[in-house]
């Protein structure tokens, strides 16, 4: 593979003087990149709450009770859902209903963090959504994201799977 030129390499072309990337367009390899990108920084709220369901048989008051505040979230989401909501009316929304919900999911998640022990189920779902607080918040601040990126991982695995990716043997 040779480079030429621009800044930080550039376009990589094969020995043939064609790009590298066999002629795929480079716009199309950007635009997955920006998507993984934005996928990865939009932390899923289902793997949060995929924790405290796992700390139910640990903790199952405390963890029933943020179950029930990820469920409000999740709500809101059906709300906009079943009204056919687009972008702008959808991120109005999240900032009328979803912006006080994550606010007391937060506090409770601070005051209950110290009433449990860090290395328990809850302690360690607790501290995995401190710690990613802000990218799972992210959603609530653009109307073109989702709540969590199921769809996204299905669509993934999917597609890793018929290309014989995942299969296994």
């Amino acid at each position: 593979m040779l480079a030429r030129g621009g800044r930080g390499g550039g376009q990589k072309w094969n020995r043939n003087g064609q790009p590298a990337n066999g002629g795929k367009p480079v716009l199309r390899d950007y635009a997955k990149r920006l998507v993984q990108w934005a996928l990865s920084r939009a932390r899923d709220k289902a793997h949060a709450r995929r924790k405290f369901h796992d700390a139910k048989a640990s903790d199952p008051v405390r963890a029933h009770q943020a179950l029930l505040k990820i469920g409000e979230l999740y709500a809101v989401e059906r709300e906009a859902k079943d009204s056919g909501m687009d972008n702008e009316a959808l991120l109005a929304l999240r900032r009328e209903k979803a912006r006080p919900l994550l606010d007391e999911l937060e506090t409770w998640l601070i005051d209950t963090k110290q009433a449990v022990l860090p290395k328990s189920p809850i302690g360690q779902a607790i501290d995995y959504a401190l710690s990613n607080w802000t990218a799972l918040n992210r959603y609530a601040d653009h109307g073109f994201l989702a709540i969590d990126n199921n769809a996204a991982e299905r669509a993934q695995h999917r597609h890793l799977y018929f290309t014989g990716r995942l299969r296994s043997s």
